[in-house]
Parts: C-alpha cells; sequence; structure tokens
C-alpha cells in the first residue's frame, strides 16, 4: 500500500455520474452585507428573480421550479443566515415571498474539513511541545514549516499538506513495526509475494491493509488508553484523526457520495469531545437528519451530488463547490483590483460578472503559449527530503512500541479522539439537536472559541495564496 499515492482511483456505483463534466455559472458580486437580514433577503430575492426567469425562459413555466426547487447552500455563517432570513417571510402569501423555491439548506462541507483540521491542531498542537519527540510542533520545527502555527484558516493548504505528510508516515511506521521491517529492506514483503498470482497478491494487500487500519479503527473499543507511554497514545491519537481528514479527502476526490453520512458520523463524536457547543457538531446533525430523514430519496441524491463538483470531468477529479467559489472569488478579487480607480458598484457587477469567461480566455492563452502558472510560493509545499526526514525520525523514535513513561506534554491525551466523551451526555445533547432540527430551528453562531468569528471570512491575500488547487 503505497500511502503518499495520490493517482489512483477506485470504482464506486456513482462514478459514472461524478466523473462527468459541471457546469459552473459564476454569478455577479452584490454589494451586500451577509451580516443584515435586510441584505440577506435582497439576496435571496434575486435569487428567485433569476430563477423563475431562467426556468420561464428555458421550459416555458416555473412548475419544474415550484415541485423540486433548488438547493440552497454555503458556509456555515451564510447557511445560518439563509434559514433565518427564510423564518422571517413564512406569513408571506406567495411562494416567492416565502422563498420557497430556495431549498433545502444545508451546509457545504469543505468548510466543515477546514473546522476539523482546526479542531486537530487545537487538541494536538502546542508550542511548548516543540522540544518533545514526536509532536506535531516537534516536526513543525525540525522541518522548518514556518507557515504552520496553529491558525489553520489562515494558512489551511500549508496545515492540511504538512499533516497528512505526518500521518501517512505514522501510517508507514506502524506497518513497519507490525510486520518487523527496515526502512533499508527492498524486498517485498511478504517473501515470494513477486511470484504470486494477481489475485492472491490483491487478497494478501487487503489483508495486511487490513491489519494496519484496524490498529486505527476510530470505533474500535478495548484500545489501551490508560498506557502510561504518552508518545504512543499521541501518535495513535493523531493517526486516527489523519486517517479521517485523509477518508474525507478521498471520498471527494472520488465523488463516492455514498461515503458523505458515515464520514460526518465519525465527526460527530469528534466535535462533541472538542465542545458540545461546537457549531459544525450542529451542522453535521443537521445534515445528516435532513438528508436522511426529511428529504426525499430524489432530494437526498440531489442534495448529495450537488455536494460535489468536477469542474473538468474524468473519474478523480472532483472537489467541493465552496472551494470552487473561494476560488472564484480570489478571480474576481483580482478583476476589481485591475479597475484601479474606477471602482463603482456599477463596474465592479460588470467585472465580475464575466469573471469566470475572462478566467477561461485567460487560461486558454497560457495553453497556447506554453506560459507557466505564475505562482507567489513554492508550489510543492511537502518535499521528498522532507519525507525521508520524517520516515527515518520515526523509525528512531518507534512511537508504536508501547514503552513505559514516554513523555510528549500531553499526558491526558487519550488513544481515541473521544475516549473521554460522555456516551450518555452526548446522547441528551444529540437529542436536544435532534428535537431543534425537527422544529426547524436554527443553529447559533457563537461558538466556545473566543476568536473564532475572527478567522472566518477573512480578506488577507495570505488567506487567498492557501487556498487548496482544484483537480485538473
Amino acid at each position: 500500500m503505497d500511502v503518499n499515492s495520490n493517482t489512483s482511483t477506485q470504482n464506486h456505483g456513482y462514478s459514472a455520474g461524478m466523473s462527468q463534466k459541471s457546469q459552473v455559472f459564476q454569478l455577479p458580486i452584490q454589494h451586500k452585507n451577509e451580516a443584515k437580514y435586510e441584505d440577506i433577503l435582497d439576496i435571496m430575492d434575486s435569487y428567485e428573480k433569476l430563477l423563475q426567469k431562467t426556468f420561464q425562459e428555458s421550459h416555458g413555466t416555473v412548475e419544474m421550479l415550484d415541485e423540486f426547487g433548488v438547493i440552497a447552500s454555503g458556509d456555515q455563517l451564510t447557511k445560518v443566515r439563509f434559514e433565518g432570513a427564510k423564518k422571517l417571510r413564512l406569513m408571506s402569501p406567495t411562494t416567492s415571498g416565502r422563498l420557497d423555491h430556495l431549498r433545502p439548506v444545508v451546509i457545504e462541507l469543505w468548510h466543515l474539513k477546514q473546522d476539523y483540521l482546526e479542531k486537530t491542531f487545537k487538541a494536538l498542537y502546542k508550542m511548548d511541545s516543540m522540544d518533545k519527540l514526536g509532536t506535531l510542533a516537534f516536526w513543525r520545527n525540525r522541518l522548518k514549516k514556518t507557515d504552520v502555527n496553529g491558525k489553520v484558516k489562515g494558512h489551511f493548504n500549508s496545515h492540511s499538506e504538512f499533516f497528512k505528510l505526518i500521518v501517512r508516515e505514522l501510517i508507514r511506521e506502524q506497518a513497519f513495526e507490525l510486520f518487523n521491517i527496515n526502512i533499508e529492506n527492498t524486498t517485498a514483503y511478504p517473501q515470494n509475494i513477486s511470484k504470486a498470482s494477481r489475485l492472491t497478491k490483491e487478497n494478501k494487500m487487503m489483508e495486511l491493509s487490513g491489519e494496519i487500519l484496524h490498529k486505527f479503527d476510530v470505533m474500535r473499543t478495548g484500545v489501551p488508553s490508560e498506557s502510561n507511554d504518552e508518545l504512543f497514545n499521541y501518535c495513535t491519537n493523531l493517526t486516527i484523526r489523519g486517517l479521517h481528514y485523509l477518508q474525507m479527502e478521498d471520498t471527494v476526490k472520488e465523488g463516492d457520495i455514498s461515503r458523505i453520512i458515515p464520514n460526518l458520523k465519525v465527526c460527530i463524536p469528534i466535535f462533541y469531545a472538542h465542545s458540545c457547543l461546537s457549531k459544525y457538531l450542529f451542522e453535521c446533525v443537521d445534515y445528516i437528519t435532513k438528508v436522511t430523514c426529511f428529504l426525499s430519496p430524489l432530494e437526498k441524491l440531489r442534495v448529495l451530488e450537488g455536494s460535489m463538483v468536477n469542474l473538468r470531468g474524468g473519474q478523480g477529479k472532483t472537489s467541493r463547490p465552496d472551494l470552487v467559489q473561494e476560488h472564484s472569488v480570489r478571480n474576481q478579487k483580482e478583476l476589481i483590483r485591475g479597475l484601479g480607480a474606477n471602482k463603482t458598484e456599477t463596474a465592479i457587477s460588470a467585472v465580475t460578472a464575466a469573471a469566470p469567461v475572462i478566467s477561461q480566455i485567460c487560461r486558454n492563452f497560457d495553453a497556447e503559449h506554453n506560459i507557466a502558472k505564475k505562482a507567489s510560493r513554492h508550489s510543492r509545499i511537502i518535499s521528498t527530503e522532507d519525507i525521508k526526514v520524517v520516515s527515518e525520525s520515526l523509525r528512531k523514535m518507534r512511537p508504536f512500541s508501547n514503552t513505559n513513561d514516554r513523555k510528549c506534554s500531553f499526558p491526558n491525551l487519550p488513544c481515541q479522539p473521544f475516549a473521554n466523551v460522555d456516551m450518555i451526555k452526548m446522547d441528551i445533547d444529540l437529542n436536544v439537536m435532534l428535537g431543534r432540527v425537527g422544529r426547524g430551528y436554527i443553529s447559533v453562531v457563537n461558538e466556545e472559541d473566543g476568536n473564532q468569528t475572527a478567522d472566518i471570512g477573512t480578506d488577507d491575500e495570505e488567506d487567498d495564496d492557501e487556498i487548496p488547487d482544484i483537480p485538473l
């Protein structure tokens, strides 16, 4: 198993449909403030008018729009504002006045993955553990990754690539430890496997991979969390979190919508372990409940398929719509800066409406003239030297060889990310959330983190550079 491979794809029940090229249409910027409900209502009214005009011109009637509606989604703040705005219009006598064509309103999942990584760093990253072998702070200092500072939303790409590097090498180290293999050993394992048939090789690979992954099963009970080896507990906890992060990334890459709900179910106890007030904990419950309980099979399929987009077409090239939107916003910012002193509302609306066409023209021109994409920083965040350093260092540390009294500044950290969660209390709290979702209540914007809102929606240039690339 090559844990560093990013090129392999796998077939699933939705491969054919999700590999089709998606049509994405960028709307112009509206000069509205999402923090004000009066502006949110103006935005949603404009969507209603656009939808009715589009369906009328395409089908000659809006009956299809009345019957099926159009899914509305966004990040957590946008989703909350949209739901709140619809509550304000409940007594309107018309369908368009009640904004009923915009249904259901759900969360976009790239921001949820971003918040998951943020919670992971809050749990496992401490600067005072920089001198302790095997911690994230230690690897950050060893690899000289200055962009990795625990503030994930400001440097998402750097944190994500750094985190995946450590997790993949930990999985490799577990294989070395489990099968007693040295890093210098270049012979195939098990012996003589190279002479076996293809089916035998595949079955053996699945068997060996299962043994490794069983060590990091997020739902497995009986893990020795009481071990006094802090490094063993820390690395196991980190790898379990990291495997789920890789699972979420692979789900999007493959376009396998059947894995979305199971992924969110695993996120629930991890978010709850961070705080019972975690906003994305509620959003996981809200998404799962709406999709599995409140929607028809057709609407469920539309929501799940709408959570992914494929800009280029082809298998293994799926992305998140909110990530595509982040790239669109970055392109629009460049065009707005190009207006110079002519930054009127009319000019901004006109140029941003043409942003997708302008971007496509520029890409075609660059491709025809073999002009390389200009980057503001190194395109490869992780080098082969980084991989070598981590792999060789882990072999010397042997973090998965349970050793008494090893320390790493995390004395109370269990092996399982949610081992300390009171399951009875969590069950009660989740039932309360389910009741709120069933009654149509919306989640609160505030969270237990004091500076959480400061990290959301920042307009820094650094944030734009840290947006992950869309698969080509």
